[in-house]
């Protein structure tokens, strides 16, 4: 990868931005598709792409790919995106609801075929160029270097995926639907072959909803000249079923009239559970959720009776999960979808230059700063804990505790009580790796190694300590600087530690009431991790 991004003449500064610290592996692991119980509950095969090497470069390229993805006459956003459709639709008489959907898509693509496509349709584009400077045929040739997938699956071994698309690379979403739309419109709709042409087609991935007018014993016909066309994209079929076809979230059907109208459609498997109100998250979330749900209703019900039982459901439902039934009352009899500007995701330049922190969520406490940081002009935004389903439901290969990457961490002496505290966004075994060169090499500028040097102790290297992670760089840079003065209790001596200064940020001397409780932190958690060590 950058051998490429220096050959398209990228400086070494720029290449940096398109390259992981720390790369690893990517992951293999399984996703149970509980909703198909009928089927035997199979799995679907998943390729975690965090920290692969070229997992910052798919991110843009899918920026750039994605524009074009959108552009399909077959594309749909979203089921509200579909609704609007349906609206001029008139059913016939022989006309039949029939759902498609391609068996594997992404692993089904065939990569050659597709990257032909995607170059196509990127010189046909004459956006481009506000979205990158690079050309269309440099852009395909690192989509070739992102497509060059290797793994790991639970059992250690490595593998190499040699056609397809990986799922689980964000590149695979926009390639295989730039093919899918060239698949349709080239090889289907203006095929000669084709002796039938929906009356409607659209697509969210690999699932079409479709309008079929030449009556329902003719769709197998159409299906087999569909599989047909390219051997590896394969499709199955549903049909309406009393009259009422399942699509996403939606049910659909037609009135007397013809017209197609809707309603909200939730899977057999769906459990109804909801986040429960005592659940650790801010009340205005919580009910951000219910208010979510309503906005669907009121998009996706046309039958005032659908929308009434709709309405009675999640009242039902949210009171179950703890809800205070006046305050499910009071928003359900208050609340009126607002129509929703095309725009509301896109900040203006005066949000961009807010002040916003990111904060752990607690009770009471953190409304309270919300509300004082916001007199203040910052905007506060409350990030999640580890919750149950991380502890339980979480079915990703363990990393091993050596191969963490952007990490505080604290490495103790084996014959004295000091300690080193320091942070990298390196794999942690690398970058230990290198305090060890240093001491050997008596490196002055390396803590350890001076201390190594001055007192002849040793290091004992393999009873490191993971004092806290973060992802930023300039919170990690923080968060060391804090753990270190919690060591020498914010005064101005480092005697007391193998550091050979107090961290690279200048902390407020607020800092020092905190210090023994943040001291107190770290020795429960350092004898926990010797203890899982010992285990």
């Amino acid at each position: 990868m950058v051998s490429t991004l220096k050959s398209m003449g990228l400086s070494k500064k720029e290449i940096r931005k398109y390259t992981v610290t720390g790369p690893d592996l990517a992951k293999l692991y399984l996703l149970i598709k509980i909703h198909k119980p009928e089927k035997g509950s199979p799995g679907r095969p998943v390729v975690s792409q965090i920290d692969d090497p070229t997992y910052i470069l798919c991110k843009v390229l899918t920026e750039i790919l994605n524009p074009i993805d959108e552009k399909a006459k077959s594309f749909i956003k979203n089921s509200y995106h579909l609704k609007e459709l349906l609206v001029p639709i008139k059913m016939g008489r022989n006309y039949v609801l029939v759902s498609f959907d391609v068996t594997a898509l992404y692993p089904s693509i065939p990569v050659e075929k597709a990257l032909k496509v995607v170059l196509k349709k990127l010189k046909q584009d004459k956006t481009l160029k506000d979205r990158t400077n690079w050309t269309p045929e440099q852009i395909v040739i690192l989509l070739k270097v992102c497509l060059e997938t290797h793994f790991v699956d639970f059992e250690g071994n490595i593998w190499t995926q040699v056609d397809g698309t990986p799922i689980g690379k964000s590149i695979s979403g926009p390639i295989a639907g730039i093919f899918m739309a060239y698949y349709e419109e080239e090889l289907v709709f203006k095929s000669k072959e084709c002796n039938m042409k929906p009356l409607f087609w659209k697509r969210i991935r690999d699932d079409v909803f479709c309008v079929f007018q030449y009556g329902e014993n003719r769709i197998e016909e159409f299906k087999s000249f569909l599989n047909s066309i390219e051997p590896r994209v394969q499709w199955t079929h549903e049909i309406e079923e009393d009259g009422v076809l399942n699509f996403m979230d939606m049910s659909v059907w037609s009135n007397d009239e013809g017209r197609l109208r809707t309603k909200v459609y939730r899977k057999k498997s769906h459990t109804l559970k909801y986040s429960n109100f005592n659940s650790n998250r801010p009340k205005h979330a919580q009910f951000g959720i219910l208010k979510g749900l309503l906005y669907r209703a009121y998009k996706l019900c046309d039958e005032p009776e659908d929308l009434q039982e709709e309405i009675d459901f999640l009242t039902d439902i949210f009171i179950a999960n703890d809800y205070q039934p006046e305050e499910v009352d009071k928003i359900v009899l208050t609340y009126r979808p607002k129509e929703r500007d095309s725009n509301d995701d896109v900040m203006d330049e005066e949000t961009k230059k807010d002040d916003v922190i990111c904060i752990p969520y607690v009770p009471k406490c953190s409304e309270n700063l919300q509300r004082k940081l916001g007199k203040l002009g910052v905007k506060v935004v409350f990030k999640k804990g580890q919750t149950l389903s991380d502890l339980i439901c979480n079915v990703k290969p363990k990393k091993e505790k050596i191969r963490r990457k952007n990490v505080v961490y604290r490495i103790p002496c084996a014959d004295c009580n000091q300690t080193y505290t320091g942070e990298t966004a390196q794999i942690f075994e690398d970058r230990r790796g290198q305090h060890q060169a240093c001491v050997r090499a008596q490196v002055e500028n390396n803590g350890i190694a001076m201390h190594v040097k001055e007192t002849k102790h040793k290091v004992d290297w393999d009873s490191f300590t993971f004092l806290d992670s973060d992802r930023f760089y300039k919170s990690r840079k923080a968060k060391e600087s804090i753990y270190i003065n919690s060591l020498v209790g914010g005064g101005n001596s480092v005697e007391s530690i193998m550091n050979l200064e107090k961290g690279p940020c200048k902390l407020d001397p607020c800092w020092n009431r905190v210090y023994p409780l943040i001291r107190e932190r770290v020795e429960q958690k350092t004898k926990q991790q010797q203890q899982n060590n010992k285990a």
